[in-house]
């Protein structure tokens, strides 16, 4: 059985069993116990909630302003150059064809939505009802999109806690 990533990253919350299986299908985990769960210093939980809110949730929800679409675009640059970074310096002797194999892989949307997965995040995706019930919280595709956005909110906390954040999966991953 694998770790979950908030107990791979060191973090020191504990995670109230709970609180991950709701009664709800339809709700979601707050933006601020995710924040506190994963041990991730957000200090805008409207930004942490943007980017955990799926178009479909928007079309449903008139009171929410924005998806994370955005988020998305910036989230996958900022793991591109994160991920580039992180195989550039533990794999020194590989040559850039290699390298470039190994970023694509690691940044593919199966590995991204593992990521994903080994910290739950499919619980707080803000979805909505139709995405829900067709397995929205487990779809590969939603789950990378969302670790994108996540990753893109993220880099408001600081560059050098997105990169700490990123290399916990890529360490474990690859070793």
């Amino acid at each position: 059985m694998r770790k979950p990533f908030h107990e791979m990253a060191g973090a020191s919350v504990v995670l109230d069993m709970d609180s991950r299986y709701m009664n709800d299908v339809f709700t979601s985990e707050a933006p601020e116990h995710l924040s506190k769960r994963l041990n991730l210093p957000f200090k805008d939980f409207f930004l942490l909630s943007r980017a955990l809110t799926h178009r479909s949730y928007l079309n449903e929800n008139k009171d929410a302003i924005e998806d994370n679409e955005r988020l998305e675009f910036l989230g996958d640059a900022v793991l591109d150059f994160i991920v580039a970074d992180w195989l550039y310096n533990h794999y020194p002797e590989k040559p850039e064809g290699d390298l470039t194999r190994l970023r694509a892989a690691l940044v593919h949307t199966d590995q991204l939505a593992e990521f994903a997965k080994m910290i739950d995040l499919g619980l707080a995706l803000k979805l909505g009802h139709g995405e829900i019930q067709a397995g929205g919280r487990e779809r590969n595709t939603l789950l990378c999109d969302a670790f994108e956005a996540l990753s893109g909110s993220y880099l408001f906390a600081g560059w050098d806690q997105i990169r700490e954040w990123i290399y916990v999966p890529l360490t474990r991953g690859c070793g």
